[in-house]
């Protein structure tokens, strides 16, 4: 297992542990934890994606992989999105090196590739690697299913950055393939109809939708919360 040279983070939950942001992270968790006790379910993969880019789901699901990490789960947070990638750059790390699609495309092992968090324990991640040609072809393989299989007999949790849904098929692909998914929601950013064809294309796709993540400030830092399917309708009328 790989342990990198990381640049500095600007995770909320890692320089500002004790700041009312880094409390709604935590608050997130346990509400997540408690849907699951109360369903009696164990969910070990979990997807996150939005309606439309900018939304900052790939904010939150990193802060969120370091809370599960410091609860004392072995936590894997893999980048799903082999277009865009963002979560290299959330922690720091360069992703010109092997990842998710370095294993897709080769021979090796996922312990070859897999990052480990020097400064947070129990958090290994998993960078999308080189952009191949056609994600949706890679996620959609027997071969990713193999791989997954792996990482849950590794990992007590494994968390999915996912690209948007409505844009591209990769999500939808992976919703149906992972226990869960949490919607990300941002005020002043996420448009009515995209939410409603974001939520038609879970359903389409058989997805568990366990929760909802609304965000109301602007970038990461404000007022981060997890919230029920009543408490959208109310926000945005469906």
């Amino acid at each position: 297992m790989n342990t990198r040279r990381r640049k500095k983070t600007n995770l909320e939950v890692l320089i500002r542990p004790k700041s009312s942001t880094s409390e709604q992270f935590r608050e997130i968790y346990t509400n997540i934890k408690l849907s699951l006790k109360s369903d009696e379910e164990e969910l070990r993969t979990i997807g996150i994606t939005s309606s439309g880019s900018g939304e900052g789901k790939s904010t939150i699901i990193s802060n969120l992989a370091v809370i599960f990490a410091i609860m004392g789960e072995r936590v894997l947070l893999i980048d799903g999105d082999l277009r865009k990638p963002k979560i290299a750059e959330k922690f720091g790390v360069s992703n010109n090196n092997d990842g998710l699609s370095t294993l897709l495309t080769s021979k090796k092992k996922f312990n070859e590739v897999v990052i480990k968090i020097s400064d947070v324990v129990n958090l290994s991640i998993l960078t999308s690697g080189p952009i191949p040609p056609d994600p949706v072809r890679l996620l959609s393989s027997r071969k990713f299913d193999q791989i997954l299989m792996e990482f849950i007999e590794q990992y007590d949790v494994v968390l999915f950055d996912l690209p948007p849904l409505g844009i591209l098929a990769d999500s939808n692909i992976l919703a149906s393939k992972l226990d869960g998914m949490l919607l990300v929601i941002r005020d002043h950013v996420t448009k009515k109809a995209s939410l409603l064809r974001a939520k038609e294309l879970l359903e389409r796709s058989d997805a568990n939708v366990i929760g909802w993540v609304y965000n109301d400030g602007y970038g990461y830092g404000y007022g981060y919360g997890y919230k029920k399917e009543s408490r959208l309708k109310k926000l945005f009328g469906f």
